[in-house]
């Protein structure tokens, strides 16, 4: 890939990284519990929503943080199973993929 479609893709990447961790912050901030049995209950409820999508924010993050480093390595956008370049269509919808179609489907239908 050259540089300047990696640089398109480090941007990309960033600007993602970035909505991520304030979208994180957001999540984090606790509301008191409620004065009431049910208010206690839906705060409950609510805060373990929250640190579900919280986990898939971090998950997010790390797989963001491995694609900018792959870039650092001149290394992003070849699938990390067979080497082959991972198709630009796929990279446009899924900055983040480290394999290519052909691979994510072998892997997906075991």
């Amino acid at each position: 890939m050259d540089s300047k479609s990696q640089e398109v893709f480090k941007n990309k990447l960033l600007k993602e990284q970035k909505k991520l961790e304030v979208d994180l912050k957001k999540m984090n901030k606790i509301n008191d519990y409620g004065s009431s049995e049910e208010a206690n209950v839906y705060q409950f409820e609510e805060r373990e929503e929250r640190l579900g999508f919280g986990n898939k924010i971090k998950n997010s993050l790390l797989e963001i943080e491995h694609s900018l480093k792959k870039i650092e390595d001149d290394k992003y956008g070849l699938c990390e199973n067979c080497g082959e370049k991972i198709e630009l269509g796929r990279l446009k919808i899924f900055p983040t993929a480290t394999y290519c179609a052909t691979c994510a489907t072998k892997k997906n239908s075991h």
